[in-house]
């Protein structure tokens, strides 16, 4: 992805990998289709000096150099520090998934958002749940509005060919602490519900 940390890798030797990686896979199956995962799509991890290009330049630069790239995942992680974004409004998510449709490929959105602001055992990283950054204070009740709000204008975007939760339950191992819509018991939060609904009405 467009984040790197893992390899210690510059800017160019990342972006280098990816499009070599690329290359292989086609070789390997010319049908499939691949994706390129865009953490923090804001470009929020740019104040740390260590990047030139913004998340859109760097898939743009992919795109040129026209290995198949078939689409991006955006990962929207709202109400969480590094890694996840700053929480924005709806009209600025609607803005950024305008945004990338302009490059023409399909967009997948993984989104997360906390239903606590408790220490989440099963979560690993360091990321941390940022308190009072939306409308209503982290909660279960506030995940669920988060997901009521926002998940039917990212479906509705033309370009938007799947939404995914970045996780399903929190009794797995989670990158965004309290993201899951199932309690580490396996029982419900509010927003399992909601998004049954959500699917539903879309059908």
């Amino acid at each position: 992805g467009n984040l790197g940390g893992a390899l210690f890798l510059s800017e160019e030797h990342r972006l280098t990998l990816m499009a070599k990686s690329m290359e292989t896979a086609l070789r390997t199956d010319s049908d499939a289709q691949f994706f390129v995962r865009v953490g923090q799509p804001w470009g929020e991890y740019m104040t740390q000096g260590n990047h030139r290009l913004s998340p859109f330049q760097l898939v743009d630069a992919l795109l040129r150099s026209h290995l198949g790239l078939s689409g991006v995942t955006l990962e929207i992680a709202m109400g969480y520090g590094p890694p996840g974004s700053l929480t924005r409004t709806r009209l600025a998510v609607s803005r950024l998934i305008d945004l990338w449709s302009l490059l023409g490929i399909q967009l997948h959105v993984v989104v997360a958002c906390p239903s606590s602001l408790g220490p989440d055992v099963g979560a690993y990283g360091g990321c941390e749940v940022q308190p009072n950054s939306w409308r209503m204070n982290w909660s279960e009740e506030a995940q669920s509005a988060w997901i009521e709000d926002f998940i039917p204008m990212i479906a509705a975007k033309p370009a938007v060919t799947g939404v995914f939760m970045h996780s399903f339950g929190d009794s797995l191992a989670h990158r965004f602490p309290h993201s899951g819509v199932l309690r580490p018991d396996g029982t419900a939060k509010a927003a399992l519900k909601t998004l049954t609904a959500l699917r539903n009405a879309a059908h």
